[in-house]
C-alpha cells in the first residue's frame, strides 16, 4: 500500500461495507493476521470492557513501552528533564533547557574527593532547576532516592484501586446474595405458616363436623331404642 501511495502521490481509499464480509476466507485471515499483531503488545481479553474493569494491562503497556525507550531501565530525573522539555516529533530544545541540561551534566561530572558519594541525579536537577515542582510532577522525591519509576507507582495505584473495586464489587455481590437467601426463607416461613393454619383449620372442621355427626347419630339412636354410644373419631373419614 505504500508503494502504490507513493506512486500516485495520493492516500489509497479503504472502503469496508456493512454488513458481513463478501469473501469470509479473507476477512477470517485479516482478524488472525490482526490478532496475532495485537497479541504481541496487550492481551486479547474475551470483552473490550474487561481492559477498563482491570486497568493493569494498560499500565503493563505503558511499562513496556518505557522500559524499550530507557533499554529496560528506569529512566533517571535527567532524562525525565530532557524529555518532558524537547519537542516530540523534532526533539528540538530551547537554549535555556539546553543550558541547564549541560550545567546538570558537569556538576555530575565533576570529580568527587575520597570518602565522600557523588550527587544523586535528584539532588543535581533540584539544585539546577532551584525548585522541587518538576520532581513532584513527575512522581520523584529529592529526599529520598528511589528506583521506583512513576509509571510503576502510577500502576501500584491503579491495581490498589482496581482490588479495592473488586472486593467491594464482590462484597456488594454477597450482600445481594445474602438479601436473595433471606427474603426466600421469609418466603418459606411465610408459606409454612399458612399451611400450618389451613391445615389446622381444616382439623377444627373435620373435628366439628364429626361431633355434629355423633350427636345425630346419638340422637337417632335414642329415638329408636338403641343402646350404646358413637365416637366422633368413627365418623371422621380417612
Amino acid at each position: 500500500c505504500k508503494h502504490y501511495t507513493t506512486a500516485i502521490e495520493n492516500n489509497l481509499a479503504i472502503r469496508i461495507d456493512e454488513g458481513r464480509p463478501v469473501i469470509p476466507i479473507q476477512a477470517a485471515k485479516f482478524a488472525t493476521e490482526g490478532g496475532m499483531v495485537l497479541r504481541q503488545h496487550i492481551p486479547v481479553l474475551p470483552n473490550w470492557k474487561e481492559y477498563k474493569m482491570d486497568p493493569s494491562y494498560v499500565c503493563d503497556y505503558i511499562s513496556k513501552v518505557s522500559r524499550d525507550k530507557y533499554k529496560d531501565e528506569d529512566p533517571t530525573p535527567l532524562e525525565l528533564f530532557k524529555e518532558f522539555h524537547s519537542s516530540q516529533k523534532t526533539g528540538f530544545i530551547s537554549k535555556p533547557v539546553q543550558k541547564a541540561i549541560d550545567h546538570m551534566e558537569a556538576m555530575m561530572g565533576n570529580p568527587v574527593e575520597e570518602g565522600q558519594e557523588p550527587p544523586s541525579t535528584e539532588s543535581t536537577v533540584c539544585e539546577v532547576v532551584r525548585s522541587n515542582t518538576f520532581l513532584r510532577a513527575v512522581g520523584i522525591s529529592p529526599k529520598k532516592r528511589s528506583r521506583v519509576s512513576r509509571s510503576c507507582q502510577f500502576q501500584d495505584l491503579m491495581r490498589g484501586l482496581y482490588l479495592e473495586k473488586v472486593r467491594r464489587d464482590a462484597l456488594r455481590e454477597t450482600i445481594k446474595q445474602q438479601n436473595l437467601q433471606l427474603a426466600d426463607l421469609r418466603k418459606i416461613s411465610v408459606e409454612a405458616t399458612e399451611a400450618r393454619r389451613t391445615t389446622t383449620a381444616q382439623l377444627e372442621a373435620f373435628r366439628k363436623e364429626a361431633a355434629r355427626k355423633a350427636e345425630m347419630i346419638q340422637s337417632f339412636r335414642m329415638v329408636l331404642g338403641v343402646e350404646g354410644q358413637v365416637h366422633p373419631s368413627l365418623l371422621v373419614s380417612e
